[in-house]
């Protein structure tokens, strides 16, 4: 299964804007949560790109802080690699384009051949 996550970030609380890190760590925590819930042990493999060394990874405290907090015994894990060594992060920025470009060029051929397929779920946030 492929998720995606859109957000009009323009609707976004200015507060929620202010640091970076903490938007990303946010929206990644609300596509991730409800999946990693399903399972007992969880490894997440994300982009090291995305990550901004000032603020360091803070992503799996966050995510273990929201799946724990509300009683979920999960064995969670992550590592963060660059997406040019990594062939299945590379997929993911794929997808992601085509998602992207769909979003911000309005050139959708691409994402309409992916998007009603059964392996392939967007979510939205604040359209």
């Amino acid at each position: 299964m492929i998720i995606s996550i859109t957000v009009n970030k323009s609707n976004v609380f200015d507060a929620l804007k202010k640091d970076k890190n903490i938007f990303y760590n946010y929206v990644l925590g609300l596509l991730l949560k409800n999946e990693i819930i399903k399972h007992k042990t969880v490894e997440i493999i994300l982009d090291k790109r995305t990550i901004k060394v000032s603020h360091g990874e803070s992503f799996p405290d966050y995510i273990k802080t929201q799946v724990w907090s509300e009683g979920h015994n999960i064995d969670i894990s992550c590592c963060f690699l660059e997406s040019t060594h990594n062939k299945m992060l590379w997929f993911a920025d794929w997808y992601a384009n085509f998602v992207w470009r769909n979003y911000e060029d309005n050139e959708n051929s691409s994402y309409n051949i992916i998007k009603d397929t059964t392996y392939f779920s967007e979510k939205r946030l604040y359209f």
